[in-house]
């Protein structure tokens, strides 16, 4: 029944059902350095294989991995010849476009079998935005409240 299976995921795609995995994938376009609707389905393949609950972002180029595979658990960007993984909001590393699907499994299940915790993480930002960020964070206590 392939309407049920499209009503799950419009729940989960809206956060009312958090169980499985969701993929989020961008349209294709010029900047496409492969195949990005081929890439989404391996991807989506593999993941009906997981029952935990985690965001996975599958994009063409590395114009857009960076802003959308950093909201992401995890996240792939591919290229012509090598493509990018990302867990998290950072790229962990780049690899040959030919291995890149088992590189991103093989980074969810070292995660899945480490106890899947979340780094507390900013969006991603450059580096000096990042550390400016962090220099105006106020200690709560500093904060005057009339509340006792």
């Amino acid at each position: 029944m392939e309407e049920v299976r499209v009503a799950f995921e419009i729940l989960k795609s809206l956060g009312l059902r958090e169980r499985g995995p969701v993929m989020i994938a961008c349209p294709s376009c010029g900047r496409d350095n492969v195949g990005v609707q081929t890439l989404a389905e391996l991807v989506e393949e593999r993941l009906h294989a997981y029952p935990q609950h985690f965001e996975v972002a599958v994009l063409g180029c590395a114009v857009n991995g960076p802003g959308e595979a950093g909201d992401a658990d995890f996240g792939i960007a591919g290229g012509r010849d090598t493509g990018f993984v990302y867990a998290h909001g950072r790229v962990l590393k780049k690899v040959s476009s030919d291995i890149l699907i088992d590189e991103l499994f093989d980074e969810i299940d070292k995660w899945i079998a480490d106890g899947m915790q979340r780094p507390k993480r900013l969006k991603m930002a450059k580096p000096a935005a990042l550390a400016m960020a962090e220099a105006s964070l106020i200690p709560l206590e500093s904060v005057p409240s009339d509340v006792d």
